[in-house]
């Protein structure tokens, strides 16, 4: 029942692309990519995803523009992501979180064109 949300997980544009194009049928309202899972597992495969992609915003740029060159017109393109990105609690406790890596990380994604919702 509407609004139907499809959320991916992936770092590689042509695979989202492609889970955009396999899924469309089914007529979801918004495709959200997630860029905030912080579980461990996520960064330690070959092809990082959830949190750590907050550590490349281009590539997620890149990986939206992907989704939403292949989704209906229709359909809204957002964003999971996080304050901040610490590779450890002590990092975080030692670092904080800095709002001039979220700001940058909002600001290449948003300028891509396609998220209006972070």
């Amino acid at each position: 029942e509407p609004p139907a949300v499809l959320q991916l997980g992936g770092s590689v544009p042509a695979t989202l692309a492609e889970a955009t194009r396999i899924a469309r049928p089914w007529g979801y309202n918004e495709i959200n990519l997630n860029c905030g899972c912080p579980s461990p597992k996520t960064g330690s495969s070959r092809t990082r995803f959830g949190a750590w992609l907050m550590e490349d915003p281009a590539l997620v740029r890149d990986c939206v523009a992907a989704i939403a060159e292949t989704a209906d017109p229709s359909v809204d393109i957002s964003v999971k992501c996080r304050i901040g990105v610490h590779k450890t609690m002590e990092d975080l406790e030692r670092d904080g979180d800095s709002y001039n890596d979220l700001r940058k990380f909002v600001e290449v994604v948003a300028d891509g064109g396609h998220v209006r919702h972070f």
